[in-house]
Order: structure tokens, then sequence, then C-alpha cells
């Protein structure tokens, strides 16, 4: 029988049924209106005591709506990005006032928030920054602010709701500000402008059971908003005060009205109702036997009509309802308020999966090929069939005629804990189309280091003037002066890892003095030779090489160098010269990287035979150091993103714990360290704390007697109610029935 009722009385079909009911019985609820008015009004002492539980229930909605601003200015002035720092920085300040628009924007209730500082005397909002006079003279120059006003309220030390004069015949403007304290010295206000339709709103309910009008009034007795504003007959210049001197009961164009008023929780404030005293009529005895076939008719006539129009009106509904259950993913449930909320479910359902599936896919495609170019860059695909094979597997493609990389630096002058936040917002400008050319940016795990992999279609035949003109470009859509160091550009994309190489030595070469914002590989000086030793440009490529683990162009470098010409002409004695500088700046390289435990063959390779055998040596070392090397980077990276899961494992209770936090820590980016979160644990990285809080509640409310408030809040949470909606949505039961179910 229950789920009778359930299935049928909040059904799409029932609604439309009551619709169309309540439609044609308007007749017949008047007449019954008529013929009991006396049953339906109460005494005059009961309607007054009525009116004034209305008026309290309104004073304590109106203060929660206000206790929810204070509430508000709490987390604001805890937000770390709503600092007047953050909110003047030049870099963030649009990230700030995105998240006081959010803020602003969970409240119905204010038009309009102001965040303000006494250290630079400027109000903050989504919309901009605003001084005093700008905020009083232009922004709400007929409004009533008036600039002492606006001084005064700022000095308040308690939160306060006040009105300003109105102008013109309009009703001012009602403010309310919440002093924020630090260290118990006050640095400012939150300033809200409050939405009067939506106290309007809360006012319509005050009169909805009577013919009347409810007001609020400020300490002089002038009007801030009134639930119709059509009944300006109880109004003179603003105000309602000749009203309130006549007590409870007031006489107006013959009509009788009942004056209720009561005092507010909010300081200086009070609700005023003004109801008509006769507002139903007494029955008529001589109508009643006409009363009652009148309203058979009219009850039997609205109860035929009523189901055969929502008969007609629901047809179409449950034709498009069946054919969302058909397409839908999964079967909803009928849902406890009916089937309209279902069918609207399913709709919201279908729209965000699709959305959701869009938004997985081009994340999937980033980080694919985010994977695919860092991969690259460290020279693992050895072969051009490998690359091929492993484009095809990852479904990327990487059409040019060139390709090169490039290190992407910036000339401004910015503190170390802010160069993460620097790379993360300059990342999501890439993927970059210039004309023909595609720049992809890479952030290296183990590097500081963001790498720009250029692809172009066109042929690329000044290097040089190519890169000025790409740059020019970068400096307008990054909005600051880039500095790049640039490897050779290669037709084939296998030698990328060869571009990846030169590039870090031009930027090693270029280090010391950055004098130039670009720095060529092959702008590295080649001393005069001196006594036949090998070119600074192979040695500085040998090293890079060794250093980077990367055993193809390393030993390629090796294999260039025993092969110039210039050996030819060479006397024995300048050969040697010749090969011990090459020795030494293999052992150079491996003294540097602390791999002192590889030179157990130095002795045979300083006393070598011949030049091919020399070089077979190098080589084998070199092939040596350089998977030692890659061992090495690897156990590095492993630790570090086992250190990255550890911390959030250890630390997911914290407030402090976010993305932006962990990228300070640990010196990534924060979109690696979400994409790295994600591919680690199968989830975003909100989802993953969010489990590890809900499993670690889940087992308080079990094995501990603490409050659900204690438990909420050292979880990580603020808002404990909030999260009990939500713990209900995910669990789907309250933390309370939790524990009580399975505490037993």
């Amino acid at each position: 029988m229950r789920g009778y009722v359930k299935k049928y009385c909040t059904g799409l079909l029932f609604r439309y049924f009551v619709s169309y009911l309540l439609i044609f019985l308007v007749p017949f609820v008047i007449l019954v209106g008529a013929l009991y008015h006396s049953t339906v009004l109460s005494q005059e002492k009961q309607l007054e005591a009525s009116n004034v539980n209305n008026l309290r229930q309104t004073d304590t909605l109106i203060s929660e709506r206000f206790s929810e601003l204070d509430k508000m200015a709490e987390q604001v002035k805890l937000n770390p990005k709503l600092t007047n720092y953050m909110l003047k920085h030049p870099y963030y300040n649009i990230e700030s006032r995105t998240e006081l628009g959010n803020i602003q924007s969970n409240s119905s209730f204010i038009s309009e928030m102001f965040l303000y500082y006494n250290t630079d005397e400027l109000f903050y909002s989504h919309n901009g920054t605003y001084t005093k006079e700008a905020l009083v003279e232009n922004r709400f120059r007929d409004k009533g602010l008036t600039l002492k006003a606006l001084d005064n309220n700022l000095k308040l030390k308690l939160p306060t709701l006040t009105l300003s004069p109105s102008r013109e015949g309009s009703r001012g403007m009602v403010q309310y500000y919440v002093p924020l304290f630090s260290g118990g010295i006050q640095n400012g206000s939150a300033f809200f402008l409050i939405n009067k339709q939506e106290l309007q709103k809360v006012l319509n309910n005050t009169t909805a059971d009577y013919e009347g009008v409810a007001y609020l009034v400020d300490k002089e007795n002038r009007v801030v908003v009134s639930s119709a504003e059509s009944k300006e007959v109880f109004v003179e210049n603003g105000e309602i005060t000749p009203l309130l001197r006549g007590g409870s009961r007031i006489n107006i164009e013959g009509m009788d009205y009942t004056v209720s008023s009561l005092k507010m929780g909010v300081e200086g404030f009070r609700l005023v109702t003004i109801l008509e005293t006769e507002q139903f009529m007494y029955p008529l005895k001589a109508a009643k036997k006409l009363f009652g076939i009148v309203s058979v008719i009219i009850f039997s006539v609205g109860l035929v009509m009523s189901y055969i129009m929502s008969l007609k009106q629901y047809q179409p509904i449950k034709k498009i309802d069946a054919a969302f259950q058909k397409i839908a993913s999964k079967e909803e449930p009928l849902d406890d308020h009916g089937e309209w909320l279902s069918l609207e479910n399913r709709v919201n359902n279908f729209v965000q999966e699709h959305q959701s599936m869009n938004k997985a896919l081009d994340e999937k495609q980033s980080y694919v090929r985010g994977y695919f170019l860092t991969k690259l860059l460290e020279g693992k695909y050895k072969t051009t069939d490998i690359l091929n094979d492993k484009m095809d597997e990852l479904s990327v493609e990487m059409a040019g005629s060139n390709y090169f990389v490039m290190l992407l630096g910036t000339q401004d002058e910015i503190a170390e804990k802010d160069k993460v936040k620097q790379r993360t917002v300059l990342l999501e400008h890439f993927p970059m189309e210039i004309e023909s050319a595609r720049i992809d940016a890479v952030e290296m795990p183990d590097r500081d280091q963001l790498v720009l992999v250029v692809t172009d279609e066109k042929v690329i035949t000044n290097h040089r003037q190519y890169v000025l003109s790409l740059q020019r470009v970068l400096n307008q859509e990054l909005y600051t002066k880039t500095v790049l160091d640039i490897g050779e550009c290669y037709s084939e994309l296998i030698y990328l890892n060869r571009s990846y190489i030169e590039a870090i030595s031009a930027y090693n070469a270029h280090r010391e003095s950055r004098k130039e914002d670009l720095f060529f590989f092959k702008n590295i000086i080649y001393s005069a030779p001196k006594f036949f030793s090998i070119p600074n440009a192979l040695k500085s490529k040998l090293k890079q090489g060794i250093a980077e683990g990367d055993e193809v162009v390393s030993m390629e470098t090796v294999k260039t160098i025993f092969s110039n010409s210039e050996l030819r002409s060479m006397t024995s004695n300048e050969k040697k010269y010749y090969y011990f500088d090459t020795i030494k700046a293999v052992i150079d390289s491996i003294d540097q990287l602390e791999k002192e435990d590889l030179l157990s063959s130095f002795q045979t390779i300083v006393e070598y035979d011949t030049p091919d055998a020399l070089e077979k040596e190098l080589l084998e070392l070199v092939n040596q150091v350089c998977q030692e090397v890659n061992r090495a980077k690897e156990e590095k990276t492993n630790k570090l993103e086992s250190d990255i899961i550890i911390y959030i494992n250890d630390n997911y209770r914290s407030h402090d714990l976010s993305l932006e936090n962990m990228a300070l820590i640990f010196n990534f980016s924060i979109s690696y360290l979400s994409r790295f979160v994600k591919e680690q644990t199968g989830v975003t990285f909100s989802r993953y704390v969010q489990e590890l809080r809900l499993e670690e509640i889940k087992r308080r409310l079990v094995e501990t007697d603490d409050t659900i408030k204690e438990i909420v809040v050292q979880t990580g949470y603020y808002d404990v109610s909030n999260y009990t909606r939500k713990f209900k949505s995910i669990v789907g039961v309250t933390p309370g029935q939790y524990r009580s179910e399975y505490k037993k």
C-alpha cells in the first residue's frame, strides 16, 4: 500500500491532475471560504498571536541568513587566495576575484560582496577594485551612501546591518558590515549588499496566510523592504512612524487594520505587519443547501475535467521519459519527489555524462601526449620503428617537417617559492598554435624546467629568424618577456632528444651571464684549438648527454670525436693530447655525477694500444655510466612519486592540504601533480582525499565516542552541516544513523 501511494501520489500524472483540479475548484474554494468564514477566522487575540508567531519565524529566518554571512566572512578571512596581497597581485588577482565571485554565488541573499583592508583602503569585488571615492561617487551615487557613513561603518567592531538614506523617492541601499579581525586587531571589513528581493521573499511568508503587508524597518522607522511594494498607502516619506503611534488597531479610509511589531535579533531593526482585521466573510445559513448542490457539481466537473486535461498533458512527457530511459547509461529509480524530478535527473545525468566523457577524453589526450613527449625527450625510443609503434599505440600525432626543443625561462625576478606558481600559470597557455607551428609544453619531473617542443609542417630555412618570430608571439601570449635556450632543428622526430640535450647544453653555457634572451646551441663559443683539444660544442654535448643518461647521444658524440677529419693531419703527440682530452671530458662527467666507482677500467683506458681500442673502451664506459644514471633517475623519480602519495595519506586530515601547497613542497606544477595523482590512484586528487576522509570518519563513528562535529572538523572539514548532507548523499544515511547502525 505504501509503495502504491509513493508511486502514484508522487507521480507526474497525479501532479498534473491536482494542478488542474485546483484551477477548476477556484469557485468552489471561494464559496467554501464565504460560507465558513466564521470558522476560518479566529478571534482577534488568536490573530495577533499568530501574527507574532509568524514574525518570530521570520526573525529566525532572517537572523539565520545574516549568520550565514558572518560565517562567509570568516571563511573569506581564512582563505589564502583572498588576502590583500593576492587581490593586488598582478598574476593572481584574477584567480582571487574569481574565488570571491564563487563565494558570493553561494548566497542568493546578497547582490554583491566587497572586501576592504585597512592597509591599502581599497574595496575588492569579483567585478573589480574600487577606492572609497569611486565606490561612493560612481558605483553607488544614486544609492544614498556617503563617504562619511562608509567610514563610520568600516570602523564598526560588531556585525551591523544599516540602511543608507533614500534618494529621489527610492528606498536606500541595505548594507551589512562584518569586521575582520586578525590577532585581535581589526584589519578590514566584509561589506555585503543585501538582495532586497530575497528579504521580500521571506517577508512574503509572514503574510502568506492573511491579507496584509509585512515591513522590515530600521531604528528610525524607515522602511527597508516590504512584502508588497504596491501597499504604499501605509508609508509616508519612506517611514511608517504614524502607523506605529496609533497602537495595535488603526483605521485607514474606513478599513480596520491590526498592527503587530517585533524587535529582531539584528540590532536596531524590527518587523511590522499590517493586516485587515476582517479578512473572511461570515457564512449565510440560507445558502447552505445551495452551497452543497453547487459544491458537488463544481467538484464533479472539476474532477472529470482535471483528469482529462492532465492525461493529455502527461502523455508527451511520458514518451520523452521513455526515450531517455532507452538512451540513459543506467536506470534511474523513482525519486521521492516523483516522476518529474526523475525525468530531470535523467536529462541532467545524460548531459553530465556527455560533458564528463568529453572532458575525460581531452584530459586523457593531453596526459598521453605529455607522457609520450617526456619519454621521447628522455631518449626512450631508440629506433624509428619503436617510435612509430608507440605513436600508433597511444594515438599521438606529431605531423611536421621540422622539430626542435626550447627551454623556457622569463626575465621576471620572483621568489623561489613563487616559481612553481609561475610555471603552473605558464603551462595553462599550452599547447599553443602559431601559424603552422604547434608548441607543446612538457614539465620534466626530475628538473626545474619547462620544455617547449616545437613542431612545424613548413621547412625552416632561417632558424634564428624563425625563433625570433615565435618569441614575439610568446611574449604577447604569456604577458612576460621570455628567455629561450634553443637546440638544433631536425627533420626527423626520432632526433628530438638530441635537440633537448643541445638545449640543455645551451642553457648551461648561457646561465652564468643570461645577458641574452635567446641563446642557440650554435652560440657555444668554439675556442681556438689548443694542442688540438676537442671542440667545446662536442665536449658540452658529450657531458650533457652523459648527465642526462642518454646513451645514444653520448655514444654518437664519442664516435663523432674519433671520426674528426683533422686527426689525419695531426702528429702522434697531437693525437695523443686530443685523445687524452677526450678521456678527460668523460672522466670529468663521471666525477660530476659522483660515480667514481665506475672508473675501475681507468688504467686500461689510459694505457690504450690503438685509437680503435680506446674508442671501444670509452663507448663501453659511456654506455655503463648512462645506464647507471638512468637507474638512479628512475629510483629518484619512484621515491618522489611514492613520497607524494605518502604525503597525501599522512596529511589528508589537514585543512591546509591542497594541490597548491603540495606544488610548493614538491616543486611541481599543479597540473602535473593533478595528473600524477589521477594516474596513481585512478581518481582525481579531491576525490582521493574525500575517500580517505570518508573512511576515517566512518571508522571513528564506529570505534570512538567523539561527537560528529569533532570527527568532521578533525578530519579536514569546516562546514559540518554541509558535510552531513554530503555524507548522506554518498553513504545513504546520516553520520548519526551510520553510528547507530554499525556500532551495534
